[in-house]
């Protein structure tokens, strides 16, 4: 941190702020043992009440509390402070002040989340290897800091472009562009690595299990292959949330360029799955390249309009929602959520358990 931005970070009442944040800070806490009850009431009516599964649904449901009072909470007291100072809020004020405070709130409650998540499987007495809700805690948070990040830069830029005097100052001096850009290389990398993830996973479910001892499979066992397929469904949550935070960085880029009047032309849309293929169809041999492909498919398009046209009617029918509908079939609702759209193809057992909760044949369910 330059001087300029360790003297408003001096300036910044951090005694009023504290102040200011404890009653939220209380009510966040309770919202977030309420959801941790809920969850965990949730897994148990389908039979995932212990295990790595409940373990990355109390991680999701503390990151979904944890975004929402970063968001509403501790900005918003940041910019009371800052004004009740008699400052008013500059690009200098949202990058020395605003982002460090949500940086380091989130730095705290990660560290607290994963305590709590310890104590239980403690509680509990698991023997189950807590690595993977560690590495997707670390994914989530790198993913929810790039969002931010991307946030307050962008109205860090639109308050320079408010503020910048009209004479005197060379245009070039006065706005700097690449970090947006920056920004969305991120978010690209971000895309990329959890789609190799992906399709890595789906390589792995589809082999068979290697040996066996004493009749029990060495690799590829029940509970390792439902860790897998919890796993890709948490990865491709998120890729759908990059994808989207990626769009709203290029539309606002776009914006801002039509604004200066720029002749730069327009990025090219991102295709996260395109862009996957390159990557990767350099570095392999053809013996690889036919999983890639039938993991990623050659368009990439969904067949969820055609699941939810003949599944759908059939939910109001009965008056089920698709969480009813899963806790039915005894399912995740993400497992069901994610067939009904088209993002996945499920196992045989599942497809079975989906379509006796609907009361159908499981042929009739579309593939």
């Amino acid at each position: 941190m330059d001087t300029a931005s360790s003297e408003l970070w001096k300036r910044f009442d951090q005694s009023l702020f504290e102040l200011k944040l404890r009653e939220p800070s209380r009510k966040m806490h309770e919202e977030t043992e309420s959801r941790w009850r809920k969850v965990q009431f949730e897994r148990r009516k389908i039979g995932q009440g212990e295990g790595i599964g409940l373990f990355l649904a109390l991680a999701d449901s503390d990151l979904a509390a944890l975004r929402e009072f970063l968001e509403k909470d501790i900005d918003r007291i940041c910019r009371e402070v800052w004004r009740a100072q008699g400052n008013s809020v500059t690009a200098d004020f949202v990058r020395a002040v605003l982002v460090r405070t949500v940086l380091n709130t989130m730095e705290v409650r990660i560290a607290s989340v994963k305590w709590g998540i310890e104590e239980i499987a403690k509680r509990q007495r698991s023997s189950e290897d807590l690595f993977p809700v560690r590495t997707h805690l670390v994914q989530a948070t790198d993913q929810l800091k790039s969002i931010l990040g991307n946030r307050y830069e962008i109205e860090a830029r639109e308050l320079e472009y408010r503020n910048a005097p009209t004479e005197g100052l060379p245009r070039q001096k006065q706005v700097q562009i690449s970090q947006p850009f920056d920004q969305r290389e991120n978010l690209r990398d971000a895309i990329i690595k959890k789609k190799a993830r992906v399709v890595e996973i789906e390589r792995i479910l589809n082999r068979p299990p290697l040996t066996e001892y004493h009749g029990r499979p060495v690799h590829g066992g029940q509970n390792w292959r439902l860790r897998l397929e919890e796993e890709r469904q948490h990865l491709m949550l998120a890729v759908e949330e990059l994808e989207a935070e990626l769009a709203r960085a290029s539309s606002s880029l776009s914006v801002q360029t039509m604004e200066g009047k720029s002749t730069k032309a327009a990025p090219t849309p991102f295709n996260a799955v395109a862009e996957f293929g390159e990557v990767l169809a350099a570095g392999i041999g053809s013996r690889r390249r036919g999983w890639i492909t039938a993991a990623l498919g050659t368009n990439a398009v969904p067949a969820g309009n055609r699941r939810e046209a003949f599944i759908k009617p059939i939910l109001e029918k009965k008056g089920l929602s698709i969480r009813q509908w899963a806790i039915n079939a005894k399912v995740d609702f993400h497992t069901a959520d994610d067939y009904l759209k088209g993002k996945t193809k499920p196992y045989p057992d599942t497809l079975k358990k989906l379509a006796d909760a609907l009361g159908v044949e499981v042929a009739k369910l579309p593939l």
